[in-house]
């Protein structure tokens, strides 16, 4: 006999799994469609703190299961800004997955969200911290192509940041 609450966690982890699955399907997808150009910004103006915190509720459940610390930090108490929030979302999903993945019991992962600017332009600043494993620095020159694993003790194909370092290069 499993007792309630053993079954619940079986069910948040079946969902978390298959969330992954799509994920990484989508990733895939999102990735050919780069390669061959296909990929455009569709961009419209947000407050990218109310983003960003809604990204991070997906998370909570996961964070809890470690006791790690989910902080958003921010220069300005509303921050509106133009993104594409599809790919804004994949972008900090991938980087907090991966923070939390690398990070023990307790870790804290932080996002501080700031506006930088010069005379002719304004742009968002987004950095990911955690107090994890870290990447070893021979390993730093490739971290970002396909296929490229920092660690094998943990899961994963090694697409989230090539997939998220394209993102990010779509909005230059």
């Amino acid at each position: 006999h499993i007792s309630p609450e053993k079954k619940l966690a079986m069910y948040r982890r079946i969902e978390r799994n298959a969330r992954r699955l799509l994920n990484l399907v989508s990733q895939i997808t999102d990735l050919r469609k780069m390669d061959e150009a296909q990929s455009v910004l569709t961009v419209a103006q947000f407050d990218i703190g109310r983003v960003t915190g809604s990204i991070f509720e997906l998370f909570t459940d996961q964070a809890d299961e470690k006791s790690q610390i989910l902080a958003i930090e921010s220069d300005k108490e509303e921050l509106k800004g133009w993104i594409d929030r599809d790919k804004y979302e994949k972008i900090v999903v991938n980087l907090i997955s991966n923070a939390l993945k690398y990070s023990g019991p307790g870790a804290t992962i932080k996002v501080c969200l700031n506006i930088k600017q010069s005379e002719k332009m304004s742009w968002l600043v987004v950095k990911i911290g955690d107090n994890g494993v870290g990447i070893s620095p021979d390993l730093l020159p490739g971290i970002f192509d396909d296929f490229s694993k920092a660690s094998r003790l943990h899961g994963g194909v090694g697409l989230g940041l090539s997939f998220t370092k394209r993102l990010v290069e779509l909005h230059h």
